[in-house]
């Protein structure tokens, strides 16, 4: 099965949607099945859309650095530039 990104070693799939494939409730139940199949093997599935990964990115960066870090990453996420919402 084709994943958008799995980060094995602390478990998480991230799945990135589209319009192709995601705009149908046919194709949003595939998601939900594949999200749980996911769950039920102990990793932790993230979806983002088009809006979170164009508007959102930044909050999206640190839910996944909060994923990551209590599956136990040690390291911090990276600025993206000024004005970043992960700076200080």
């Amino acid at each position: 099965m084709l994943r958008d990104r799995v980060l094995e070693p602390f478990g998480i799939v991230i799945e990135f949607d589209g319009r192709l494939g995601h705009s149908d409730p046919t194709g949003r139940l595939r998601d939900n099945r594949r999200d749980n199949f996911v769950a039920l093997t102990g990793r932790v599935p993230l979806r983002y859309g088009w809006q979170d990964v164009h508007e959102r990115a930044c909050e999206c960066a640190d839910e996944i650095a909060t994923v990551l870090a209590l599956r136990g990453w040690r390291g911090t996420p990276e600025v993206c530039g000024a004005g970043c919402r992960l700076g200080p």
